[in-house]
């Protein structure tokens, strides 16, 4: 019996200490390789949107019109009810200066169809803003990011363009058409209240029926500016 005492006396002594001679498993080391599966990231969303406004003035240009380079200051306002949702006016206004080919059209006799050239958008939009996160600037420095999405309807006022019989004229006719409007965007948060702030912006609409050129125009403007945020700056996550 005093044998078996001293055994179950040595075995509580030796075990734990060879246990503990053992070198451990970190838990984040698996096979000598970083495990991070346990790690969780819980941060808040650092260009917040919940019941803020958005005052967002840029400068655009066209890039698909062959015949005028239209370039227009714009002024969008937008209100987000929820983090990923908002409503927005747009208004854009335009100058146009003719490419070197119209200068070209203008020097010849040639009848050309000179479709259309802007002068000024206004629209609504609905946003849906789905996706953010933080971009890596030279592993120096993080940015955070919106990239949203925007469907709408404006109003365009125009004018469409063309050369009679001969060249000897350039007809001119102004209208006003419906138009169907599609937007995409990104901003680079600069600070909780301002960011840098580009978008692509997608018009379609109706040429008048009594020119040559009819059918659906399509005008896509790329936009660049700032973005200006205000109220509600703690309701967002």
């Amino acid at each position: 019996m005093l044998k078996l005492f001293f055994i179950f006396l040595y075995l509580s002594l030796i075990l734990p200490s060879v246990s503990f001679s053992k070198p451990k498993e970190h838990w984040l080391h698996v096979d000598g390789e970083k495990n991070f599966s346990n790690i969780i990231v819980i941060s808040k969303k650092f260009l917040k949107k919940t019941n803020r406004l958005e005052v967002f003035t840029y400068g655009a240009t066209s890039i698909n019109n062959a015949f005028y380079l239209n370039a227009a200051p714009g002024l969008d306002i937008t209100y987000y009810f929820k983090e990923k949702y908002g409503v927005s006016f747009s208004y854009l206004y335009f100058f146009n200066s003719a490419k070197e080919i119209k200068s070209k059209l203008d020097r010849s006799t040639l009848r050309a169809q000179l479709g259309f050239s802007p002068k000024q958008f206004v629209g609504m939009y609905f946003h849906w803003s789905p996706i953010y996160g933080k971009l890596a600037f030279f592993n120096k420095k993080l940015i955070p990011f919106d990239l949203y999405f925007a469907l709408g309807l404006g109003q365009v006022s125009a004018e469409y363009r063309e050369r009679n019989e001969g060249g000897e004229k350039e007809k001119i006719t102004p209208f006003k058409s419906l138009s169907f409007s599609a937007q995409m965007g990104q901003q680079f948060a600069w600070s909780p209240d301002v960011a840098i702030h580009w978008k692509i912006l997608w018009n379609a609409f109706p040429l008048p029926s009594g020119g040559k050129i009819t059918g659906v125009a399509n005008d896509i403007l790329f936009g660049l500016g700032v973005s200006w945020f205000f109220g509600g700056k703690n309701t967002g996550r």
